[in-house]
């Protein structure tokens, strides 16, 4: 595995901190924080399907489980804690550090429970299962949130890892931040073909965007990913990217999310700004409702819907870089049923990073050369085995590891049985001899 070719920094899209605390008394301004609940029709859409039978795996910081927003919430962890080296990487935690991966997780499971007497905030599909994996702690300075590769060392071999064990672990949705190069970026390429959706937000701030790197493309950039941009709840889009990337304009500004506090409560209220870090996992609930609803429909024709459903698609889908195939609308997405729709990846484009080209070989490029990855599929829990990097045997072959471990077994039994023989035949030893 070839390290250091880039090494992968996750900005988190954009700063997911902006904004100030509102005092927790001001209970009917915390209630507008969860205006994406009934304004873009994901109640009603609730009252037949939740998400139920769908994992969304999230790529985020760690997780904190024990928050007032998330308890009963179905998340795991992922099979993924340690470096490839065996460093141990903290996944599921309580550190305030935690903060951006609790948020990410309670817009698509939130238990809608109230919090320390302030409104709940009920995720967009709480019956879905949410698949953990770690980029870190989530570091806050100047309102801005950063996330850097625990595993500085084997930063490509770590995604590696986290992108192959969630399609092994039968992952239908990633979401996903970073660069990718070489081998992660190989992986990722034949996590979408194996049939997960992978979603991705650009940068809040259009500065930090710039044109696709052809060797370490960024996640929102890469080629046949759902890139999402947000809008808050009168329409508005602060600082919005604009490029060929660009999918989809969802939910995102303006959010109810609970932070940690000076206690460590995790129940001190916040209204943010302009997020498309929580644009995403409201994308991954919607689709997460139209997968429950229509559970014979493809994931490719899960995004197709996507696409025919969104505001551009009138009646045929039109794509512009300023919103890419337009705002999501939930009531017509679960109105329209996906299986009538071709069964292609109706967001990989011809001049797209990969190119269409390597997803028929499976396999992405750079100057160095093609890094091929054994393909995984779904449900093959073995196939990831020796990617986890979960502790010191992984990645070892399993086989040769057995028949040695069977060898020694066998010397020590012929050992004992030549032992206890030759007492026999010597018979029992007289006391003081």
């Amino acid at each position: 595995m070839r390290r250091g070719i880039q090494r992968m920094t996750a900005v988190i899209a954009g700063a997911l901190l902006v904004g100030s605390a509102v005092p927790a008394s001001a209970a009917t301004d915390l209630a507008a924080g969860n205006w994406w609940y009934d304004n873009t029709g994901v109640r009603e859409a609730q009252a037949t399907v939740t998400g139920d039978g769908v994992t969304i795996a999230v790529v985020d910081s760690s997780v904190n489980v024990e928050a007032p927003a998330l308890v009963g919430a179905n998340i795991r962890q992922g099979g993924v804690d340690a470096c490839p080296d065996g460093t141990p990487v903290q996944v599921i935690s309580d550190d305030p550090g935690s903060r951006h991966g609790t948020d990410v997780s309670t817009v698509i499971v939130g238990n809608g429970q109230p919090v320390g007497g302030n409104p709940g905030i009920q995720g967009v599909a709480p019956g879905a299962e949410v698949l953990v994996y770690s980029l870190g702690t989530d570091e806050t300075d100047s309102g801005e949130s950063w996330l850097t590769t625990p595993c500085p060392d084997d930063s490509t071999g770590y995604m590696v890892s986290i992108v192959q064990d969630a399609v092994a672990s039968g992952a239908d949705i990633l979401i996903l931040t970073g660069a990718l190069n070489g081998e992660s970026a190989t992986a990722l390429l034949q996590a979408i073909k194996a049939g997960v959706i992978v979603i991705a937000g650009n940068p809040n701030d259009s500065v930090m965007s710039g044109p696709p790197n052809p060797l370490s493309p960024q996640a929102y950039q890469f080629n046949g990913v759902v890139s999402v941009e947000n809008f808050g709840p009168e329409g508005e889009r602060d600082d919005p990217v604009v490029g060929p990337w660009v999918s989809i304009v969802a939910p995102g500004g303006s959010f109810l999310t609970y932070q940690p506090g000076e206690d460590l409560s995790w129940s001190e209220p916040m209204i943010g700004g302009a997020s498309n870090s929580l644009a995403m996992p409201f994308v991954a609930g919607a689709l997460a409702l139209v997968m429950e609803a229509y559970p014979e429909a493809t994931p490719n024709q899960v995004l197709q819907s996507l696409v025919h459903t969104a505001s551009h698609a009138q009646p045929d889908p039109v794509h512009t870089d300023e919103e890419g195939w337009g705002r999501i609308d939930v009531p017509r997405l679960m109105a329209t049923d996906p299986t009538q729709f071709p069964d292609e990846n109706p967001l990989i484009r011809d001049d797209g990073i990969p190119a269409p080209a390597m997803y028929e070989e499976g396999v992405f490029s750079d100057e160095f050369g093609p890094y091929p990855l054994e393909p995984v599929t779904p449900g093959d829990e073995s196939a990831a085995d020796g990617q986890t990097g979960a502790g010191p045997l992984a990645g070892l072959p399993v086989l040769p590891i057995a028949l040695a471990a069977l060898g020694v077994l066998v010397v020590i039994g012929v050992v004992v049985l030549i032992v206890v023989l030759a007492t026999r035949r010597r018979g029992p030893t007289a006391p003081g001899r």
